[in-house]
């Protein structure tokens, strides 16, 4: 049965990479501005590997194991292995692609609209990260 899903959470997940990674270039002019952002676009890959290898020493059906595979940006890198260890419940599969789907679309709505607004109007130079939170705080 899970099989059915692995497709479904691979499209879903590298979906929402596109969404988070068009969010941070839509700030950036140059290649070189983008670069300074590529740690958050990685933090959620070290992340994942550390809850896994954690998971994978104890129990799979762990808190951790499970929330991070409900959590849109750790779901595609924890539930991918908890597929291939062991049978995953059909609710959290069902779970886990739907707040993939809901973090999608919160993604496009909320964050790439603000920061392609924000940056769009002050492109004057190249935005740092406090300049990022402050456009999605006061937007």
């Amino acid at each position: 049965m899970e099989g059915l899903f692995f497709p479904f959470i691979s499209c879903w997940a590298s979906r929402f990479s596109c969404t988070l990674f068009s969010g941070l270039a839509a700030t950036c002019e140059t290649s070189q501005d983008l670069q300074k952002f590529m740690p958050l676009a990685i933090i959620p890959l070290y992340l994942s590997m550390g809850i896994l290898s954690g998971a994978a020493q104890g129990s799979k059906t762990s808190v951790w194991a499970v929330a991070a595979s409900l959590f849109p940006l750790t779901a595609p890198y924890v539930m991918l292995p908890r597929m291939g260890l062991e049978a995953v419940p059909l609710w959290q599969l069902a779970a886990s692609i739907g707040l993939l789907i809901l973090a999608i679309w919160a993604t496009l709505w909320f964050l790439l609209a603000t920061l392609t607004a924000s940056a769009s109007s002050c492109m004057a130079s190249a935005p740092t990260l406090p300049e990022l939170v402050r456009w999605l705080r006061y937007s």
